[in-house]
């Protein structure tokens, strides 16, 4: 099954505030733009150490991932 619907929220680990959030389409992806920094993506209302990723952005571009739980 195909995790659409699912909350994905940016955290910049500078501050640990929220920059971002987005919801998976049907494929389960999700994109979203960053500045260039650190950053802990993470999946809302997942408890899985497959729910995050620890993602480095080098010079501010678009973050693509497909989600897998």
């Amino acid at each position: 099954m195909v995790p659409s619907g699912m909350s994905v929220i940016a955290v910049n680990l500078a501050d640990f505030a929220d920059v971002n959030r987005v919801t998976t389409d049907e494929n389960g992806d999700y994109s979203f733009e960053q500045d260039a920094g650190g950053y802990l993506v993470q999946v809302k209302g997942v408890a899985s150490p497959t729910a995050y990723a620890y993602v480095t952005v080098p010079d501010g571009t678009t973050i693509t991932q497909h989600l897998r739980l």
